[in-house]
């Protein structure tokens, strides 16, 4: 008797790969561009390069519609790369940073012992590569150690570390205050009058001054706050919004006024000729000497009706 026979027929399995396959994408040299404010700024100036398929631009990183590309940039915006038929799948972001003028105060003052010590140099200005002209547009830079001329607007850009295009201007006008050491007298002597003091307004010095009671003291003297004897007083020069770094120094000496007395009344009658010494009409202890108003002969106090 034969043995059975049996036939074993190989399991063939088929399996189906399914490829999806994108168009070709096109790439960007940067996630970020910059463009000066003074570049013409629109959706077709933004860098990408196209590998074959064209180039869009979004502003989502899947689906909308594609942008125009004679949209205006907006400075901050993400915009998001695309072939012409918005197949890529995954789109590369690129964010714009448009770049204005260098930070700066539009008013700035320069304050020097001598008017040519005043340069472009101390103007400041905050940027990549500032650079100063004498005109809004235009010209050629400034030399950074040309002398500043009081009153004059001053005009800076800044350069692109990106492009290297270079951004509209800041405009500065300049005050050089030139503040030299005053001069003066370094003992100043005063008339201590009861009742009428010397004040920090009588000192002398040259020039404009703010006075002060030490060489280093941050908070000027009140013009009307009286002297003291044998202070020193300590002057600078000022033209807002400068002031000299250094100081004169003026000891102050008060002397004692002569007491001219108090008032007094003297009484006289019709026709008297009498001669009378005035001092005795006075109260208190005047001391003799001095003058009288209306004049009478120098210390006297004789008096003829």
């Amino acid at each position: 008797m034969k043995s059975p026979k049996f036939k074993v027929l190989g399991l063939i399995t088929c399996i189906l790969i399914h490829f999806q396959v994108f168009g070709q994408c096109p790439t960007i040299p940067s996630s970020t561009q910059e463009f000066c404010d003074l570049d013409s700024l629109l959706i077709s100036d933004l860098q990408a390069t196209d590998q074959g398929a064209g180039i869009a631009w979004f502003l989502t990183p899947t689906g909308g519609t594609a942008l125009d590309l004679s949209d205006s940039l907006v400075d901050g915006e993400t915009y998001y790369v695309d072939n012409a038929t918005g197949d890529c799948g995954n789109r590369q972001a690129v964010e714009v940073n448009i770049l204005g003028p260098p930070l700066g105060l539009n008013f700035q003052g320069v304050c020097v012992e001598d008017a040519n010590d005043a340069t472009i140099a101390d103007l400041e200005a905050f940027g990549n590569d500032v650079q100063w002209y004498f005109s809004p547009s235009g010209g050629i830079p400034i030399n950074s150690g040309a002398i500043l001329v009081d009153g004059t607007i001053y005009y800076a850009d800044q350069s692109s570390s990106f492009t290297g295009c270079r951004t509209s201007r800041l405009a500065v006008l300049v005050n050089v205050g030139v503040v030299v050491v005053p001069t003066g007298d370094a003992i100043q002597d005063f008339c201590n009058t009861i009742g009428n003091p010397p004040t920090v307004s009588d000192l002398v010095a040259s020039g404009n001054n703010n006075w002060y009671l030490s060489e280093f003291s941050a908070s000027p003297l009140d013009p009307s706050t009286p002297l003291i004897d044998q202070q020193t007083y300590y002057a600078t020069s000022i033209d807002p919004p400068c002031e000299s770094d250094n100081r004169l120094a003026v000891t102050v000496n008060l002397f004692q006024a002569p007491n001219p007395g108090e008032d007094g009344t003297l009484e006289i009658c019709q026709g008297d000729t009498t001669t009378f010494d005035l001092f005795n009409s006075l109260g208190g202890s005047p001391e003799t000497g001095g003058t009288w108003s209306p004049a009478l002969a120098s210390g006297s106090g004789l008096f003829d009706p």
